[in-house]
Formats: structure tokens, sequence, C-alpha cells
């Protein structure tokens, strides 16, 4: 009773070993079966889903689709997802909320940085009431960070992503907006009571 939500799990394919086909597909297996178990336990015992979802650095894979199909074999379309750390582009957001409406995004300081086109893009369109505001500590040092406060990214630094994203947003939601709807989502994502 006391477990909040389950995870983080997901596809990783940044990590695949670099060489053995064979190899490969014993990894993914381990993935996809992983995957599966933890959101069947999810599933029976109504959990939020914590989700972990990883493309090939600079390239496009069916990572998002493949996950999703995973979850649609043992989870409802109700099911409360997070998924941790989003990268993925407008299509595969879409992708997510058409199988499960109720998955919330998880956007980092990854949105500031120059290459982030896809983060940038979605951080400036995506629906308020399925962002969340994460820093992936200790990574992903907000890129306007002065040397001189080092290279480690701590949750305090969840400001400089609300910022980030509210200087991107096409519909003029300040931060203030960013931080008040992002903090009542956490609370209806995880199931908890009201944190404002």
């Amino acid at each position: 009773p006391n477990v909040i939500a389950i995870g983080e799990t997901g596809l990783d394919y940044s990590r695949l070993p670099s060489s053995g086909v064979s190899i490969v597909d014993e990894v993914l297996e381990q993935q996809r079966k992983a995957l599966t178990a933890q959101c069947r336990i999810a599933a029976e015992a109504r959990k939020p889903l914590v989700l972990h979802v990883r493309d090939v650095k600079g390239q496009k894979t069916s990572v998002h689709k493949d996950t999703i199909d995973i979850i649609k074999k043992v989870a409802p379309p109700d099911q409360l997802i997070h998924c941790h750390c989003f990268t993925g582009d407008q299509n595969e957001y879409g992708e997510w909320l058409q199988a499960f409406p109720n998955t919330c995004f998880g956007l980092t300081n990854m949105v500031g940085y120059n290459w982030a086109r896809d983060s940038q893009a979605l951080a400036s369109t995506i629906q308020l009431n399925h962002l969340l505001l994460e820093t992936d500590a200790p990574f992903m040092t907000p890129h306007n960070l002065p040397s001189k406060h080092g290279r480690i990214c701590h949750p305090g630094m969840v400001l400089s992503v609300a910022s980030t994203v509210a200087s991107l947003r096409r519909d003029g939601a300040c931060v203030d907006e960013i931080i008040r709807r992002t903090t009542n989502n956490v609370s209806k994502a995880y199931r908890l009571a009201p944190l404002l």
C-alpha cells in the first residue's frame, strides 16, 4: 500500500551491445520481459507506471512504438503513465496520448540544448495538463548555467526547465502557470493529495 508507482522501466535502444546480432536480440528480449512484468504489476495494483524510453542518440528507431505495443498487451488504456525524461518528437507524443490518454511527459533541461529540436518543438505546444518538469539529476545541467556552478544537476534546477519551457511556449504560458499546472499534474499522475 505504501508503493506510489512502479518503475522506472522501459526499453532502451541507446545502450545495446555494438556487436553480435544474437546478443542484441537477447538484450532486447530481456528488456521486453522486464517491461512486460513490471507493466503487469502496475496494471494489477492500479499503480502509475514510470517509463524510461530511449532511442539511439541521433537516430530514430521504433522504441516508442515497441514500448506502446508491449504496454497495450497488459495494461488498460486508462493506465497512469509518466514518460520520464521524454525525448520523443511530437508524433511520438501523439502516439502515446492516443494509446494511453493519461500519460504525462517529463521534460528536462534538455529543452534548452541547441541540438534538442524535437524537445523544443514539443515544449512549445505540449498540452500543459500532460507536462511534468524534471531535471534527470545529476545529469543535464541547464544550458545557461555558468561553469563556476559545476556540471552536476540537482532537483532545484527544475526552475530552469520551467523558465525554458515558458520561453518556448506559443500560448504565452508564464513560469508561474507552468509551475502551478505541472505541480497539479504530479498530484494527478501519482494519485497524491494536492500539493498546491
